[in-house]
This record gives structure tokens, C-alpha cells and sequence, in this order.
């Protein structure tokens, strides 16, 4: 084999070996693609989530304070209740 014929083999083994490279490349850039967007999905469901859980801690708050008005209603008409039951004695 002769000097050319070894450089042009070394040179189209050099090609080859280079497509790859490219070809890997890409691979790994499709795959940090889809990475990026499962990152920017489960952001976005943190954040939804945030969102809800800080609307479910208002509805708590409202609910505790509307039970503890129902409550002091109950305890209200219980006293009514004893005084119209002393007056009709």
C-alpha cells in the first residue's frame, strides 16, 4: 500500500469516525431538547400546584372561620333557647 493510498484511508476512516461524531451530536442535542421541555412541564405543574394548595389554604380559612360564626350562632340560640324556655314557666 502505498503513502497515498494509506492517507486516503486514513482520511475516509477519519470521515467516517467524524459522521459518527455528528451524528451523536445531534443524538444528545434532541435528547437535552426533550429534557428541557420535561424540566418546563414539571415547573409548570409546581407552579399550578402552588397555586392550588395556596387556594385550598384560603378556602381552609374561610371554612374555619365561617364554622367557628356557626358555632357562636349555635351557642346564641342555645342561651335564646334557654330564656324563652325560663320565661314560659
Amino acid at each position: 500500500m502505498t503513502l497515498v493510498e494509506t492517507a486516503t484511508s486514513f482520511a475516509n476512516e477519519s470521515g467516517n469516525a467524524l459522521s459518527e461524531i455528528v451524528g451523536l451530536a445531534n443524538e444528545a442535542a434532541s435528547q437535552i431538547g426533550t429534557i428541557a421541555t420535561a424540566a418546563e412541564e414539571q415547573s409548570s405543574t409546581s407552579e399550578q400546584m402552588t397555586r392550588a394548595m395556596e387556594d385550598i389554604n384560603i378556602l381552609v380559612g374561610s371554612v374555619t372561620t365561617e364554622m367557628q360564626e356557626s358555632a357562636q350562632n349555635v351557642k346564641d340560640l342555645s342561651k335564646l333557647a334557654q330564656r324563652l324556655d325560663s320565661l314560659s314557666r
